[in-house]
C-alpha cells in the first residue's frame, strides 16, 4: 500500500508537471478514487462503466462486479 501510494503520487506529478497522459490498470477502487479523473471498468473484456471515480457508489460497484463483490480499501 505505501509503495502503491508513492507510485501513484509520482505518476500524478508526471501528469501535472510534464503534461503526460497516465493510464493505470488498478484493481483497487480506492486508489482510482484518490488519484483518478476517469475510470473505465471492464467485465469479460467489455466496457461496463466509463465515468468519474465519484460516480461509482456501492450500488454501481455491485452492478459492475457482482453482488458478492467487496471493495478493498487501500489507504
Amino acid at each position: 500500500p505505501a509503495t502503491a501510494d508513492s507510485v501513484m503520487k509520482y505518476l500524478g506529478d508526471l501528469n501535472k508537471n510534464d503534461n503526460i497522459t497516465v493510464i493505470c490498470s488498478l484493481h483497487f477502487l480506492s486508489l482510482a478514487r484518490k488519484y483518478g479523473t476517469r475510470v473505465i471498468a471492464l467485465k469479460d473484456g467489455k466496457i461496463v462503466f466509463d465515468g468519474k471515480p465519484a460516480e461509482i457508489d456501492e450500488k454501481k460497484f455491485k452492478e459492475i462486479y457482482g453482488e458478492e463483490a467487496e471493495e478493498v480499501e487501500i489507504r
